[in-house]
């Protein structure tokens, strides 16, 4: 009941053309909670990456799009990160998302992004740095200060979205037991591999379309070491969204990005 309220007055405050559109909601004596949204056709970007024969059969257009595009993945990541950037900077008080995932972004039929689910999310408290809470979130995608310090900050959501831009570059599931026991949680396995001066192995090769200019797939290089930007263990380390937005923006229209 308090997920159903909190997703209620947060989307209230809110007007972004990333981050999904709250119509309605009606209950019944505390049960038969319903939310009402805009519709967004496409699914979520967690089964446009790894379910895609599931997502073709149930006619979403990522037959005619297709996820396996740089210029695709270069610029959701860019909406992410631009709505991201508004929740922390332009809303007042400042949103933190809490549950940064790509299961909880969906595709329109534009296929552009739309960060949804604000359950989680906490308004910040004017002059606060930081929210006390009880950790909550994804394994995989959780900030591992936040885990351990119980302090959410909007750096949090920072490191939650460098995995989601490693999940874009690399197509990899951020947790898989079918992994090595050292390469079952992506962002380890990535910041390993950063480490060992491997990191270029982690790139999608699946990921190319003949349509393509090479400088897209240059592009995914430099997607890859903002991703390592954002999963600094230390939060000082890592940058704000908005220059995370500010980068992403550069690339694409730097790599023949369309308005």
């Amino acid at each position: 009941m308090d997920q159903f309220y909190n997703e209620i007055r947060i989307l209230s405050m809110v007007d972004h053309p990333n981050l999904v559109k709250l119509y309605g909601f009606c209950y019944r004596d505390d049960k038969d909670l319903l939310l009402v949204f805009e519709h967004v056709c496409n699914g979520s970007l967690y089964d446009q990456l790894h379910h895609q024969k599931d997502a073709e059969k149930k006619n979403f257009s990522c037959r005619v799009v297709g996820i396996n595009s740089w210029r695709v993945r270069l610029r959701l990541s860019m909406e992410i990160a631009q709505a991201l950037s508004f929740l922390h900077n332009c809303a007042s008080p400042q949103i933190l998302h809490r549950d940064v995932k790509t299961s909880n972004i969906l595709l329109d039929d534009g296929f552009h992004a739309k960060l949804a689910d604000f359950g989680l999310s906490r308004l910040v408290p004017l002059r606060a740095r930081h929210v006390s809470t009880d950790p909550q979130g994804t394994p995989g995608y959780v900030d591992p200060e936040y885990l351990n310090c119980y302090r959410l900050t909007d750096k949090s959501d920072v490191y939650s979205f460098g995995v989601v831009l490693m999940e874009l570059v690399s197509g990899m599931l951020p947790v898989d037991v079918s992994r090595s026991e050292k390469d079952t949680i992506l962002s380890s396995m990535a910041l390993l591999k950063e480490k060992e001066g491997t990191w270029k192995e982690l790139v999608d090769s699946n990921c190319w379309r003949e349509d393509e200019d090479i400088n897209a797939g240059i592009a995914s290089l430099e997607m890859m070491q903002l991703a390592f930007w954002c999963l600094r263990p230390n939060k000082e380390d890592r940058p704000s969204m908005g220059e995370v937005a500010g980068t992403l923006t550069k690339l694409w229209w730097s790599y023949g990005g369309e308005s």
